[in-house]
């Protein structure tokens, strides 16, 4: 009995025809994934916006890494905004602790500044010399304003007030004429005493 062989030149077309139609198929596929790809991105629904943000602290670095700010809440509960120079010197703070709320602008030394505070209800400015020490307070107590001149032992040495309406009592500055001067008034806005 003898075999019959396909001659080499038709099996050679017939693998030929079938590479031909598994590239084609390749390409449908690959069309297909890319045309069903596009149409889910495009019609994706965009993920949703955080509306909060929870973390303990947040830290603030430059492009070098360089830590320029904080924000968090402190080991004592108080809650704190600190913004630092490049030298990595603080420079602002603001916080809100027991006591009251704060904001510090600092010198590089971290002594010399100015502190706007709230405390026990009463609002104060207060500048600060390069010891540290509280120099000027403007402030406002009892319901009235209060300039007050601090030695660098802290005693206050002198400052202008206004008394509140129940004393009847003023200290101003500036009184009328080429000069300035104090003035004392009495309740019923009586001068008692000026000078000069």
């Amino acid at each position: 009995m003898r075999t019959h062989h396909p001659e080499p030149e038709r099996i050679e077309a017939s693998l030929n025809a079938l590479s031909r139609e598994l590239r084609w198929h390749r390409r449908a596929w690959l069309a297909v994934v890319l045309v069903v790809g596009a149409l889910a991105l495009g019609g994706a629904a965009k993920p949703p916006v955080s509306q909060e943000l929870r973390a303990t602290k947040i830290v603030l670095t430059d492009p070098s890494g360089t830590v320029r700010g904080t924000l968090g809440v402190e080991a004592d509960g108080t809650p704190a905004l600190r913004l630092s120079d490049a030298a990595g010197i603080e420079r602002l703070t603001a916080l809100v602790s027991g006591t009251g709320p704060s904001i510090s602008l600092l010198e590089g030394d971290r002594k010399t500044a100015a502190r706007l505070v709230v405390e026990s209800g009463v609002p104060r400015l207060a500048l600060s010399d390069r010891t540290g020490s509280d120099r000027l307070w403007v402030a406002v107590r009892l319901g009235s304003p209060v300039i007050q001149f601090i030695a660098s032992d802290g005693a206050a040495r002198c400052g202008l007030a206004t008394m509140n309406d129940d004393t009847g009592v003023a200290v101003v500055s500036g009184a009328k004429g080429p000069m300035p001067g104090l003035v004392l008034y009495d309740k019923d806005r009586k001068v008692v005493w000026s000078a000069p």
